[in-house]
């Protein structure tokens, strides 16, 4: 019998900042229900990642982005879905935060006001916004 490869998923994200408040998403399904996240999701077959990540933005959060350099590379967990994860940094163009699709909340926080966060690669983009070991696009920030 030839060997099994369980081949991970590839999820692209954002990371959107305005006026130093970062967007965050509450998610509804496992892993991390009821935590917050950055807006992410899988990218589709034949999908550019930078056009999958402003869309996952717009369908969990109902905000339009321009979505600019990869901040980071995450290899998720098992715990937390295993996939690879592209995150973006993306700045907003429009629309107001509004829960869509795998999330019942959507908004903006301040560095003082951070609900729980559910995956580890959350936990690292702010950790970075808060100045302790930034991820390489985050450091100036």
């Amino acid at each position: 019998m030839p060997p099994v490869h369980r081949d991970p998923k590839v999820a692209v994200g954002v990371a959107v900042f305005h006026d130093d408040r970062l967007l965050l998403v509450r998610r509804i399904m496992e892993p991390g229900r009821g935590r917050w996240s950055l807006p992410g999701g899988y990218l589709d077959l034949g999908e550019d990642p930078r056009e999958a990540a402003a869309r996952e933005a717009l369908e969990e959060a109902g905000v339009v982005v321009s979505v600019g350099a990869v901040i980071d590379v995450f290899a998720n967990p098992i715990d937390e879905g295993g996939a690879v994860f592209i995150l973006f940094e993306a700045a907003l163009v429009s629309g107001t935060p509004k829960a869509g699709d795998d999330a019942d909340a959507a908004a903006f926080f301040g560095r003082d006001e951070l609900p729980p966060l559910a995956f580890a690669s959350t936990e690292t983009v702010v950790r970075g916004w808060l100045g302790d070991s930034p991820p390489p696009n985050l450091a100036e920030r």
